[in-house]
């Protein structure tokens, strides 16, 4: 992503969390942590999924919380 771009998104996503009720902010958030939840839950269960030390399920697991913009410092690139 360009530092313009970085730029845009950080100004668009100030301005939507502006303009929404805080009810809103946390419904969005609290389906989003349910969605991960879920996905996290399908993981666990995946048996294919089948390594004995699990990194394949934690490299998952690692992806949603990537997906949702948590970084951990546990998983640097």
């Amino acid at each position: 992503m360009s530092l313009y771009q970085g730029i845009m998104q950080q100004i668009i996503a100030r301005e939507v969390m502006a303009s929404m009720e805080s009810a809103d902010r946390t419904a969005l958030v609290h389906d989003a942590a349910y969605q991960s939840l879920c996905r996290i839950s399908e993981i666990l269960d995946d048996k294919a999924l089948d390594d004995p030390e699990c990194f394949q399920r934690i490299e998952k697991i690692v992806s949603v919380f990537e997906s949702l913009g948590c970084a951990t410092s546990r998983h640097e690139h």
